[in-house]
């Protein structure tokens, strides 16, 4: 297995920036040079702490839905840039810096949005928060998504943690989760909670364990 000191390019912002700490870096090196560890540890309980796995993981996640994207037709919600005379539209992007800004991308969610949201739903509970780091695709046909969750089953890359559907909203006669319409605010999606647990990079930067969410809608609805 590789170690951090072969990665330097994946390291110094991390080490400098996240770590703060010499001791701290040559324990995780040391990890990491013992190979992928496939066994859980307790549920984390500190937001700081999943907020800041979030922001580690959201560009290697954000490859990982663009390469989704440009397999199975998905669409990226336009920006104000990309969008014209003001009217929702939903366009493809190959993940260019360059076009970045064309696109408006979910980001990380903010932690005053993550505490509203423990606070409502969860009871204060982190580990159910799923959602930190999160993005949608868009698609213009029912066969396309289909396609997508096949090419997401499919990927060793990945581990799918959790499926959610409110496509079939007469199934759940009190609301998604039971919660109540007002919740899910009538939205019609497919949600996928992943882990990147057989990305090299994830590993790297020690949040392969980490659960992002990705939601599937259709172009007519979003």
């Amino acid at each position: 297995a590789e170690s951090s000191r072969q990665l330097m390019g994946d390291w110094p912002y991390l080490a400098a920036n996240v770590l703060q700490s010499k001791r701290l870096f040559y324990a995780m090196d040391a990890l990491l040079a013992k190979g992928p560890c496939t066994a859980f540890g307790p549920p984390v309980q500190s937001l700081d702490q999943l907020h800041s796995s979030a922001f580690l993981i959201h560009d290697i996640f954000i490859d990982f839905v663009v390469r989704l994207a440009g397999t199975h037709g998905g669409k990226f919600r336009a920006s104000g840039e990309g969008a014209r005379g003001g009217a929702v539209e939903f366009v493809t992007w190959d993940g260019s810096e360059q076009t970045r800004g064309t696109v408006a991308l979910a980001g990380v969610k903010s932690v005053s949005s993550c505490v509203r949201k423990l606070n409502f739903s969860y009871q204060g509970d982190v580990s159910r928060l799923l959602d930190v780091c999160r993005e949608t695709l868009y698609f213009d046909t029912v066969k396309d998504m289909e396609a997508c969750l096949a090419g997401i089953a499919d990927d060793d890359s990945l581990e799918i943690v959790r499926v959610k559907s409110t496509l079939d909203y007469s199934s759940e006669p009190t609301g998604w989760f039971g919660l109540g319409s007002e919740i899910c605010g009538g939205m019609r999606f497919v949600s996928v909670s992943v882990r990147l647990a057989g990305s090299k990079a994830a590993h790297n930067m020690f949040v392969d364990v980490h659960v992002c969410e990705l939601l599937l809608v259709l172009v007519d609805i979003g």
